[in-house]
């Protein structure tokens, strides 16, 4: 079973108590299980430095959603990047019955349901 060290430090805020350690920000600890350093090489807002020859399993990075076009191109991206007037054309060009107050996250889900 290989050795592993690394040392950890807070970046972000100035504490951290969730997870196996307690945290303040400036003062870096040395942790030595593979678990431990697995949780906070994955768990972000922290400075991880492998020690020495040891080297633990480094956490995949997250999947990156890839955002597929609908059939007429409208994507929801472009959707949000929309005010709510231009919306509301939009609904009214693919025949939607859209209340004039509706909210802008409903007029974006109706038109995505609706291509």
């Amino acid at each position: 079973m290989a050795f592993a060290r690394a040392r950890v430090e807070l970046k972000g805020s100035l504490s951290h108590s969730g997870g196996p350690r307690f945290f303040k920000k400036g003062l870096p600890q040395i942790l030595t299980i593979p678990s431990h350093i697995e949780y906070y090489q994955a768990v972000g807002g922290f400075s991880v430095t492998m020690l020495g020859n040891a080297k633990a399993k480094a956490a995949p990075p997250p999947p990156v959603p890839v955002e597929e076009p609908s059939e007429d191109g409208l994507m929801e991206a472009e959707l949000k990047k929309m005010k709510v007037a231009e919306l509301h054309e939009v609904a009214k060009e693919m025949g939607l019955e859209i209340e004039p107050d509706a909210k802008k996250l409903a007029l974006i889900k109706a038109i995505l349901a609706a291509q």
